[in-house]
């Protein structure tokens, strides 16, 4: 059985030594997620502050990133000072191995400034 992106996320967040906590919830009568301010999955505590997190695989990164960059609360959330990424796994080869060998799950962690965001 495979493991979700979030799971590979939060794993990734212990190995770090942060503090990490899933924020998406399920809404059993729209049958849909729903994420915090519209765009972050997981929250995350670093060294140095909070990170608001879309995660997801490797195929829909480009389209989670465009998802945040067109959310307005997405805005608010920069401005106080916390940061937000879009990371998404993928398999790919080990670096160490042949082709054809293990592929292993590689992490993409892109940050969003609020410099590029659609709305003003």
């Amino acid at each position: 059985m495979s493991t979700s992106p979030t799971a590979r996320s939060l794993a990734s967040c212990r190995e770090r030594g942060w503090h990490a906590q899933v924020v998406e919830r399920w809404n059993p009568y729209a049958k849909k997620r729903h994420d915090l301010f519209g765009c972050i999955d997981m929250i995350a505590l670093d060294d140095e502050r909070c990170i608001g997190v879309q995660v997801t695989s490797g195929a829909h990164h480009a389209e989670r990133r465009a998802k945040a960059l067109n959310e307005p609360r997405l805005r608010a959330w920069l401005k106080t000072g916390c940061k937000f990424e879009v990371w998404s796994w993928s398999k790919t080869w080990s670096k160490t191995g042949e082709r054809g060998k293990r592929k292993v799950w590689t992490l993409r962690r892109e940050p969003i400034y609020v410099e590029m965001l659609v709305h003003a």
